[in-house]
C-alpha cells in the first residue's frame, strides 16, 4: 500500500509535517500541493504556510522521488466533497509551486 502526502492536512491539524514525512516517506508516491496556516485554519499557496513544502520536496527529489505531484490549492474553500480556488487563485497557486520547484532545482513538466 502507498499513500498521498498532503502538507496542508498535517499543518491544519497542528502536526509537524517534517516528522510526518520522516515516518511516511518510504510509502509516499504522490504529493498533493497545498499549504496551510494552522492558527488561522487557512489554506495558502505552496511555501506560504507551515507545511515545509520546499524542504520536504527537496529531500524527496534528492532521494530519487519519481512519483506524482498535483496542485490542489483549495484557496477559496475546502469541504468534505471537494475544494475550490477559481481561475485567478489557481494561477496564483501555480506560480507559487513553480517558484518553489525552481528554488529546490526540481525537474518538472
Amino acid at each position: 500500500m502507498r499513500l498521498t502526502f498532503d502538507f496542508s492536512n498535517f499543518a491544519l491539524l497542528g502536526y509537524d509535517t517534517k516528522k510526518a514525512w520522516e515516518s511516511l516517506a518510504p510509502y509516499t508516491t504522490y504529493f498533493h500541493i497545498k499549504d496551510a496556516v494552522q492558527a488561522q485554519k487557512r489554506i495558502v499557496p505552496a511555501g506560504e504556510g507551515e507545511g515545509h513544502i520546499a524542504e520536504i520536496l527537496g529531500q524527496a527529489y534528492q532521494q530519487g522521488f519519481s512519483g506524482f505531484t498535483s496542485l490542489e490549492p483549495h484557496l477559496v474553500g475546502a469541504r468534505r466533497d471537494g475544494g475550490f480556488s477559481g481561475e485567478s487563485n489557481f494561477a496564483r497557486a501555480h506560480r507559487a509551486l513553480i517558484n518553489l520547484l525552481q528554488s529546490i532545482k526540481a525537474k518538472y513538466n
